[in-house]
């Protein structure tokens, strides 16, 4: 698509967003266009970040008819770094069948609390410098039994939320609520440290 037909297609959306009906909400299943649309902001999302992304799920879909289809989408995504949000994407898709990316728009909210299913090396990195911190505190070697949460939260950088059960030589079972502030100059530091024992051998 070339970049004349591209500023044609904003200033038609431009114009249709301001009538009233415009834009229509699909319902129903989805076609397989409006699939392929969602593959490739997906793909895309993952090239720009240069990390795996997923769909979590599709919120919401609706077209405009512009010289073909306009796809307005808000979806649900996942990133390893990030855990879950939303983005809102609008894609064209011509006459010819061809589908292009007209806009991605990511929500990201400042300090909030992003829960995360799969770790990045990042956040392994400051999983075991927090269980290095706990051994220290608690004069042994420490060792993670389980794995109970993982949040990450945008603060001048990210702070990754861990709560972990451990345990020591003496098989204490513990739980720790830590704290790894990730800066912006990809220096690590414990600044929150909750530990509450739980089970004695």
């Amino acid at each position: 698509m070339s970049k004349l037909t591209i500023a044609v297609l904003f200033a038609l959306i431009a114009v249709l967003l301001a009538l009233p009906g415009g834009k229509k909400p699909h319902e129903g299943e989805l076609t397989p266009d409006m699939k392929k649309a969602i593959e490739l902001v997906v793909q895309e999302v993952s090239l720009q970040h240069n990390e795996t992304t997923t769909l979590v799920e599709v919120i919401s879909v609706h077209y405009q008819i512009v010289a073909g289809k306009i796809y307005h989408m808000k979806l649900r995504v996942s990133r390893p770094t990030t855990g879950k949000y939303d983005l809102d994407a609008m894609i064209a898709h011509d006459l010819e069948g061809s589908l292009e990316i007209l806009q991605i728009h990511e929500h990201h909210q400042e300090g909030g609390h992003h829960e995360h299913e799969e770790m990045s090396a990042d956040m392994r990195k400051a999983m075991n410098m927090a269980l290095r911190f706990l051994s220290a505190k608690h004069g042994e070697v420490m060792k993670i039994t389980k794995v109970v949460s993982v949040h990450s939260q945008i603060v001048a950088g990210t702070n990754y939320h861990f709560v972990l059960q451990i345990e020591g030589v003496k098989h204490d079972l513990h739980e720790a609520t830590v704290v790894v502030h990730h800066n912006l100059d990809d220096a690590m530091e414990v600044i929150i440290v909750k530990d509450e024992h739980i089970k004695s051998n």
